[in-house]
């Protein structure tokens, strides 16, 4: 198999995200989590990450692979102040 491009990568790590968003968010017997809102809220962190990225002259892929995955444990049981370090875990 050969590797992923980068931009296939991203394209697998969003799907990821929006997939484990979503399926979280079923489990879940409130309404808070909002699975739509959420990734939107993703893709305009991706949007200013892009602009960051451009401006201090990072590696854009990789600051948008983190942007994508910054919140991919919002949704988890427990204390939500947390998920960045359970969402490190996940990413890892």
């Amino acid at each position: 198999m050969s590797p992923l491009s980068p931009n296939q990568r991203l394209e697998k790590i969003a799907a990821f995200v929006q997939a484990r968003l979503k399926a979280i968010a079923a489990e879940q017997k409130d309404e808070r989590p909002n699975p739509d809102y959420r990734w939107q809220h993703i893709l305009r962190v991706c949007n200013y990450g892009k602009l960051l990225a451009e401006a201090e002259g990072a590696n854009i892929k990789r600051v948008l692979a983190g942007c994508l995955l910054h919140d991919v444990a919002v949704f988890d049981p427990g204390d939500s102040r947390d998920h960045g370090r359970r969402g490190a875990e996940i990413a890892h």
